[in-house]
C-alpha cells in the first residue's frame, strides 16, 4: 500500500513539473507589496508587482517596451495600486476597487465610496452608507478600529473587516 502512494505521488508530482503552463515573469504574491496594471500598447498586459515603487521606464521595460522616448526616462517614482494606460498618450490612474481587493490590497476608508465598500465581503448598503456618514461626520477615519463607532459594525465584523481596509 505505502509503495503504491509513493508511485501514485511520483506520478502526479511528474505531471504538475512537466504539464502545468508556467506562470509569467512577473507573477504577483503575497510579499510583492507595489502592484501595478499595465494595459493598451504594451508588449504583455496583465498585473505586475514589485517590493516598492517603480519609475515609468522600469514598468513599461517589465511590460516589454524595447526603447523608451527620453521623455518617459524620468525618476519620479509611481504610486502602488497605479493603472497604466499606453496608446497615443499615456494615462495613469489608480487601480479600480475590485481590482485592489482581489490582489489584497486594502481599500482606503478616506477614498471608499459606497460601491466600493459594498465590494467587501460582510458590507452591504446601509453599513457601507454608514461608514461613509461616519467619515464625513468625524471629518475623516483615521484608525480603521474607529468602526467600531458605525452603527452595523462590532468588534467581531472589524475584525473580518480589517484586512480589506486601511485609513
Amino acid at each position: 500500500m505505502v509503495i503504491w502512494l509513493l508511485v501514485v505521488g511520483w506520478f502526479c508530482m511528474y505531471l504538475l513539473r512537466h504539464h502545468t503552463p508556467r506562470l509569467p515573469m512577473h507573477p504577483c504574491s503575497m510579499h510583492l507589496e507595489c502592484r501595478y496594471e499595465l494595459k493598451g500598447n504594451v508588449a504583455q498586459e496583465g498585473f505586475y508587482c514589485f517590493a516598492q515603487e517603480q519609475t515609468l521606464a522600469s514598468l513599461l521595460t517589465a511590460a516589454g517596451a524595447q526603447e523608451l522616448p527620453d521623455s518617459l526616462r524620468t525618476v519620479e517614482l509611481v504610486p502602488c495600486g497605479s493603472s497604466i494606460t499606453v496608446d497615443t498618450t499615456l494615462h495613469l490612474r489608480g487601480l479600480a476597487t475590485a481590482d485592489r481587493l482581489n490582489f489584497f490590497s486594502p481599500l482606503s476608508l478616506a477614498e471608499a465610496t459606497v460601491e466600493d465598500l459594498m465590494l467587501i465581503p460582510g458590507i452591504g448598503e446601509k453599513t457601507a452608507e454608514a461608514i461613509i456618514a461616519y467619515r464625513t461626520q468625524q471629518g475623516g477615519i483615521h484608525d480603521v478600529h474607529e468602526l467600531v463607532a458605525v452603527h452595523g459594525v462590532g468588534e467581531k465584523k472589524l475584525a473580518l473587516l480589517l484586512p480589506y481596509l486601511s485609513p
